[in-house]
């Protein structure tokens, strides 16, 4: 089975990034074809064996980051 797991992470949440997606690796449906499709607002060098798909988008400070949802 094929799953996608969508992320955002800007500013100072890209810091959290890469152990989310080694816990992701270690413990969720290993068994199956997991693709992470990451939203950041740079490229992140990550370390993992799991495709990842990054995007670059806009970084905004609060309140534009609930506004523009």
């Amino acid at each position: 089975m094929k799953i996608g797991i969508l992320c955002i992470a800007t500013n100072r949440y890209r810091e959290f990034i890469q152990p989310l997606i080694e816990s992701i690796e270690a413990n969720f449906l290993t068994a199956h074809d997991v693709t992470i499709h990451l939203f950041t607002d740079d490229l992140i060098n990550l370390k993992t064996g799991l495709k990842v798909e990054q995007t670059i988008i806009p970084s905004y400070k609060f309140p534009e980051a609930t506004l523009y949802r």
